[in-house]
This record gives structure tokens, sequence and C-alpha cells, in this order.
């Protein structure tokens, strides 16, 4: 997955390991503000290439969209309640 996040992320691999070395034991949640200000990229395209690795994996793949499907479900769903209701 490496070449494709470094694809997403459009920066030279030295680059990006000085920068994955710096964020390396970071909590969780500080891990794309924190990789994306290394780098000096904008949080979003960290975010972007992180999922677009994430979604290259056919389970992670089928993953996201049962969760579309499941929210277009329950929108659908609130939908029919609200006219409904009206």
């Amino acid at each position: 997955k490496r070449p494709l996040f470094e694809a997403g992320l459009n920066v030279p691999s030295l680059k990006l390991d000085v920068a994955l070395a710096t964020v390396e034991g970071v909590d969780s949640h500080d891990w794309i503000p924190d990789l994306a200000a290394a780098l000096g990229l904008a949080e979003v395209q960290v975010l972007k290439a992180s999922v677009s690795c994430w979604l290259s994996d056919a389970t992670n793949q089928a993953a996201a969209q049962d969760l579309v499907n499941q929210i277009g479900a329950l929108m659908a769903g609130a939908s029919v309640a609200h006219t409904s209701g009206s």
C-alpha cells in the first residue's frame, strides 16, 4: 500500500519516510494532522490518500459500500417517515 499512499500524497519517498518517523508513536487521533504538518500538506490530502489506501483492499471496500447502503436505507426511511408525518 505504500506506493499508493505515496502517489496519493504526491511526495518523494524519502520525504515521506522522514515525515512518518516524526509521527511514530503519536496518538491515532493526531496522526493525520501531524503527518500533514510534517509534509507541508493539507490534512484533507493526507486523509484522502489514507482512505484511498484503505479502500484498495476488497474487504474494506465491501465494508464501506455496506455502510453507504445502510446510510442510504436509513435516509430513505427517515424521508418516508418525515413525509408521512407531515
